[in-house]
């Protein structure tokens, strides 16, 4: 039986770092707004609400 990941440090430092420079790309991508809805009333918000 094959073991499920390679046991030759090179190879796993190469898988290590591929996944490390694609998560790194994930990273720098464009960022997903914050607020993707606006808060509920009176959540976290101090704010005096429109009359």
């Amino acid at each position: 039986m094959r073991p499920s990941r390679p046991t030759d440090p090179a190879t796993r430092f190469a898988c290590r770092r591929a996944e490390l420079t694609e998560f790194t790309a994930f990273a720098r991508g464009p960022a997903p707004p914050l607020a993707p809805r606006p808060p509920r009333a009176g959540h976290l918000c101090a704010l005096p609400r429109p009359a």
